[in-house]
């Protein structure tokens, strides 16, 4: 995962429910429920009682983060679950956190970010959900455009959104091939998109087109090009609003943004820097235990 700076966690919790809001409007869904369909999760889940979940500060690296685990915390009970922040720090706060008997564990250092349930083997990285989060969210921008055509036909047509999306099977561009653009692609070519991969590393680039079947773009790739772009780099604005069709479809989990103020204003921006990850890991821990258990439930006779 990319290190955040403090002020972008600043951000996170003060404005988490308006900024969703605005956020949910181009994905018809808050970042909880998307996290929920991102993790296989085809009903909005409701534990009872609420898992109990540790978030444990680690000092290493750089140090803390401030307000990083506060952020999670507050993202955390948005998405149904009861955390707390452990008094100690990195192996003491690990101690500290198992043996409070918590349905999950959730601790970061610089490199990496994960989420593991102590009483099974369930585990989910941060990079890896997070683009699982962000295709889904793609997904939803597209599938929101295919209807809206749909609806807009003047003949009456009774052709869905579906129909329209498998006439012309829309083409996205993935920037980065890193953890979250690999996780990212992988879950967008599953659900049969057409996609083009691009990243400064071409051996990088070309490993990553290769497993997911994509095409890639070994050069300059031109941005207007392309409706539906997601953005997992981490190098700053390096696209102008000049380079964009009008509402491009631009989901991007990376920090710093690949867009400028300009560049963002003129495409369908979705883009929040820890919310949709951490919600992404929480449930994709919560369906793999709930699939370590499902074999051993008893029938109902």
């Amino acid at each position: 995962m990319t290190r955040l700076r403090e002020n972008d966690i600043a951000l996170i919790s003060p404005t988490l429910s308006c900024y969703d809001h605005e956020q949910a409007t181009l994905v018809g869904a808050d970042y909880v429920r998307l996290a929920q369909l991102a993790a296989g999760m085809s009903e909005p889940l409701e534990p009872d009682p609420s898992p109990l979940v540790a978030i444990v500060p680690v000092t290493s690296g750089e140090g803390l983060l401030g307000g990083f685990s506060e952020a999670v915390r507050n993202i955390l009970v948005c998405c149904g679950a009861r955390p707390h922040i452990t008094n100690g720090h990195d192996v003491t706060g690990l101690s500290e956190a198992v043996r409070s008997q918590p349905a999950l564990v959730f601790i970061a250092d610089d490199d990496t970010c994960i989420a593991f349930a102590p009483g099974c083997q369930a585990i989910s990285d941060n990079s890896a959900a997070t683009g699982k989060g962000f295709a889904m969210a793609m997904h939803r921008m597209i599938v929101a455009d295919a209807s809206q055509a749909d609806a807009s036909q003047a003949d009456g047509s009774q052709a869905g959104a579906s129909q329209a999306m498998s006439d012309d099977v829309p083409r996205i561009l993935v920037l980065g091939a890193g953890p979250v653009g690999t996780a990212a692609a992988c879950a967008l070519s599953r659900m049969g998109y057409r996609l083009v991969v691009h990243d400064i590393d071409k051996s990088r680039g070309a490993a990553l087109a290769d497993a997911c079947q994509a095409e890639l773009a070994d050069g300059p790739v031109s941005y207007r090009q392309f409706k539906n772009i997601l953005d997992a780099t981490n190098t700053g604005p390096f696209i102008g609003a000049e380079d964009l069709q009008d509402e491009t479809n631009l989901v991007a989990p990376g920090i710093p943004l690949c867009v400028g103020k300009d560049a963002a204003a003129k495409a369908r921006l979705y883009h929040n820097p820890l919310e949709l990850g951490i919600a992404t890991m929480y449930f994709d821990c919560l369906q793999q235990m709930s699939a370590a258990v499902e074999p051993h439930r008893p029938e109902k006779g």
